[in-house]
């Protein structure tokens, strides 16, 4: 099985609405609830050009990561060890890669991966959001907030959805410069 990506909330995206339902299915079937991501009202776009020039591939990446983590779901199983977790996933994995091949178990690998209660997902969230705070001005109560909900996973989405609204307005990008 292929390691964890940053940027495996665009595999997320590109499987079908069908495969989704299908590993949903398959997880749900082991006793795990699977929460699809809401839909956030955040900005289409980002005006960065008030950024220096130097900082803005640092905070567009850290923007499109922080958006990533609102694309993911929530999977939340009952095993109680990650031993237990570990051997269902690749029995799981060795069996779809049977009856439908490589590329489909690497999808269902994939998905698993996307959930937002992942250590490695959250860990981006913390350093991406120390990467808006290195490159810019952005106020303390959104980063205070942001890294205060990581502590109650369910309030990080809407501690992102405020960072990323604040870099939506151009006029508060300013302000942070």
């Amino acid at each position: 099985m292929s390691e964890d990506a940053l940027s495996t909330a665009e595999i997320y995206v590109s499987i079908t609405p069908e495969t989704k339902f299908q590993f949903k299915q398959l997880i749900e079937v082991s006793g795990a609830d699977v929460i699809e991501p809401e839909k956030y009202n955040i900005p289409e776009k980002y005006d960065l050009s008030d950024i220096k020039a130097d900082n803005q591939q640092n905070v567009s990446r850290a923007i499109s990561r922080l958006e990533e983590y609102l694309s993911c779901p929530i999977i939340s199983d009952k095993f109680d060890s990650h031993e237990k977790r570990r051997d269902w996933r690749i029995e799981t994995y060795k069996s779809i890669e049977t009856s439908e091949g490589t590329y489909k178990a690497e999808q269902f690998d994939n998905f698993l991966k996307m959930n937002k209660m992942k250590r490695n997902r959250i860990s981006v969230v913390f350093a991406y959001t120390d990467a808006l705070a290195e490159y810019t001005k952005i106020p303390e109560d959104l980063t205070n907030g942001l890294m205060g909900a990581i502590a109650r996973v369910e309030k990080i989405s809407d501690q992102i959805v405020k960072v990323l609204n604040y870099f939506g307005d151009k006029d508060k990008i300013k302000e942070a410069l």
